[in-house]
């Protein structure tokens, strides 16, 4: 399968491109470098699509910007955001993420870390009962 990756120098895109790479033959896009293509231009995204042919599953970001919160424990964050959309599904997966090594990455970190390590906890403390999806299914869809 061909895959096309858009932004596959950024710290995503190479993510992507380099899980991919295991599996498939990756066609890596940027702004920058030999296949040439920028998401901020419709027309770029459609000459490089002609150019590399059909693909199995496109995936294209429709939306994608910055956006600063506040949050209690973690402080001020400062996210990009990514909608992907798939066309043929039209699923969309939304991304959120910090750039490296700021402060906003090690905020996201934290509160990775006090979800993971307390949420059984809380679940308890709220009285909620745990169970695992073979026990919900065997209970049936009333339940």
């Amino acid at each position: 399968m061909k895959a096309l990756v858009i932004g596959a120098t950024g710290t995503l895109g190479s993510a992507v491109a380099d899980a991919l790479a295991a599996r498939h033959e990756v066609v890596r896009a940027a702004r920058s470098g030999q296949v040439h293509a920028d998401m901020t231009d419709a027309a770029s995204v459609d000459r490089l699509v002609e150019e590399v042919g059909p693909v199995e599953h496109p995936v294209r970001v429709c939306d994608h910007y910055l956006r600063e919160l506040h949050h209690p424990l973690a402080g001020r964050l400062t996210l990009y955001n990514e909608t992907l959309l798939l066309p043929d599904d039209c699923q969309r997966l939304g991304l959120f993420y910090a750039e490296s090594d700021s402060p906003s990455a090690a905020g996201l970190k934290l509160l990775t870390d006090l979800a993971t390590a307390s949420a059984p906890q809380q679940r308890h403390a709220q009285g909620i009962r745990v169970t695992s999806r073979a026990e919900r299914l065997s209970q049936g869809p009333w339940c």
